[in-house]
């Protein structure tokens, strides 16, 4: 299977990744992310570079089949800095989710666009880690250092307005995004370009600014946000090269915890209870459109009784946030209690205007 696939427009290069479900960030994709930026900068038709991806969502991190394993190079750091340094400026085009390393490769390229319907994050916090390539450095360069440690400490997902007022984000493009961003790369050639992430200028914070984000830090209960700020700090106040060397210490250093561990078994957990939910809503709907409610009363209230225990997983008190589909031709999109909760309640109302035309039979809903 070809990971990248590149096609050339009036100089404009776009490459596509295609490694599904959801396009992580494995050896072979980092590897294949380094050759091309070695091929296009040596193509003198190629004046800019668009990257996008295939199916439901751009890079949603880290390929979780490679947790636990030794590091295989290229490491995630380096493709994100061969990306910033290369002599086309590349353009990353977000759709669905970029989170984690999906997020620190789109700051290292030189500008980010998104959908409108995007979110970006970078949770690494809820999994017992840090960001490990350069999610504590380059992000604080770009949107300021009170933004950056509410985005890495909390491990909450910013929609693609708030990303782009915070400065995460150069644009929002309604429309084929892929085009709209190879248009958004011919107009960005013809100004001045911006400096690089990593070359940013970022002042230190005074103490108390410190002070109180321990305290917001702490109450997550586990040592990851606490981590990520003293990265954080480090990025306000040691060089470029010194912060990313301990980012990455600290990333190594946390990743075989047992808090770690722990974390990661949970979200394991959370995304199986999400599968099962995925697959009893769908099966409701299947009830519906199918148009055997009448026949089905006592299989769809089982379900229901099923689906609403599922919805009563809060992902935020459990630290984490899970992908669930509700539809598998749908987007991917993140979804919470609330969200599980309000689409029992739509499925609901169908099967009761359904039972409508239902002769002769009562439909019962007990609590």
């Amino acid at each position: 299977m070809t990971l990248l696939t590149c096609r050339i427009d009036v100089g404009i290069a776009c490459v596509t990744l295609d490694n599904p479900p959801v396009n992580a960030l494995s050896a072979a994709v980092r590897r294949a992310l380094w050759d091309m930026a070695e091929t296009l900068d040596a193509d003198p038709d190629v004046r800019a570079v668009v990257l996008t991806c295939a199916g439901r969502t751009f890079i949603a991190g880290a390929d979780v089949r490679e947790f636990g394993q030794p590091p295989v190079e290229p490491h995630l750091p380096d493709v994100v800095a061969r990306l910033e340094g290369a002599a086309k400026p590349w353009v990353a085009a977000i759709h669905g989710a970029a989170l984690g390393g999906g997020l620190e490769v789109a700051m290292g390229c030189r500008f980010r666009v998104a959908a409108p319907t995007a979110r970006v994050g970078l949770p690494e916090v809820t999994l017992g880690i840090v960001p490990g390539a350069s999610g504590t450095v380059r992000t604080p360069r770009l949107v300021g250092m009170a933004a950056a440690v509410d985005l890495v400490t909390s491990g909450r997902h910013w929609p693609a307005a708030k990303a782009l007022e915070a400065g995460l984000l150069d644009a929002v493009l309604d429309g084929d995004l892929t085009e709209a961003a190879m248009g958004f790369a011919r107009r960005a050639l013809e100004k001045d370009l911006p400096d690089p992430a990593s070359a940013r200028p970022l002042s230190p914070m005074p103490e108390e600014f410190w002070t109180e984000a321990r305290k917001t830090a702490a109450r997550a209960g586990h040592a990851a946000p606490l981590a990520a700020l003293d990265c954080l700090r480090c990025a306000s106040e040691a060089p470029f090269a010194e912060a990313m060397a301990k980012e990455r210490e600290t990333f190594l250093a946390l990743r075989p915890s047992p808090e770690a561990q722990a974390l990661r078994q949970r979200m394991a957990e959370a995304a199986e209870e999400t599968h099962r939910a995925g697959h009893i809503v769908r099966r409701l709907r299947d009830f519906v459109t199918r148009g055997e409610v009448e026949k089905s009363i006592e299989s769809i209230a089982s379900l229901i009784g099923e689906a609403s225990k599922l919805a009563l997983i809060d992902a935020r008190e459990r630290g984490i946030r899970s992908f669930f589909e509700f539809d598998p031709e749908a987007p991917l999109v993140l979804v919470d209690r609330v969200q599980i909760q309000q689409v029992l309640v739509n499925l609901m109302r169908n099967a009761v205007e359904a039972m409508a035309d239902v002769p002769k039979r009562d439909l019962y809903v007990t609590t």
